[in-house]
Parts: C-alpha cells; structure tokens; sequence
C-alpha cells in the first residue's frame, strides 16, 4: 500500500504543471515554509500533500524562527538549536551530534 504511495506521489510531482508560479522561486523554494505554503496549493488531494510535506521537510530539516533566523528541532534530544540557514551544514550537523552525545553520557554516568 505505502509502495502505491509513493508511486502516486512522485507521478503528481513529475507530471503536474506549477499552476502558480509565484509560488515558486525560480530556483524553488527558500525553505521549509515556502515548500509547504507551494505544497498546500499545488496538493490535489490529503495523500498527496502528505507525500509534499514530508518531501519539504527532508528537503529542510530546519524552520524559521519568528524572531528571525532558522531552527532545528531535535526529536532525540528533545532541544532545539540555532543553525545556519533551512539546509544545515555540516558544521550545523556536527554541533548537533555533539550535543547528542553529552547527553547521552550524562544518561549513562
């Protein structure tokens, strides 16, 4: 069933026209909020912009903050980090990892 998904999915990616152009860039979105706003308006059914919005949110795994800015949500952590831009570098990354390991080693100490 998730495989028929998928399918449906990318079919609707490839093959339907950008309906409105200024809700893409030309060079696509700038980050998690553009895609799901362009996902929300080119999504013809719930399926569909299910398969948009996980796709944004592979594509930018960081949101923006209100104060400016972007922000990463860690799952594993449960803390947030200030990064550089919507695609984390690896420096991004890195700090992350980091910060997963020390409170890793405070759980086992």
């Amino acid at each position: 069933m998730m495989r028929y998904v998928w399918i449906i999915g990318i079919i609707l990616l490839v093959a339907s026209p950008l309906s409105d152009v200024s809700a893409f860039s030309f060079f696509g979105p700038k980050d998690y909020e553009e895609c799901e706003a362009a996902a929300a308006k080119e999504a013809k059914t719930e399926t569909a912009l299910t398969i948009l919005r996980q796709k944004c949110a592979s594509d930018f795994p960081a949101r923006r903050w209100r104060e400016g800015g972007y922000y990463f949500y860690d799952a594993q952590t449960n803390m947030s980090f200030f990064v550089s831009g919507p695609r984390m570098s690896k420096s991004d990354w890195d700090r992350i990892n980091a910060e997963r390991q020390k409170k890793h080693t405070k759980k086992i100490a």
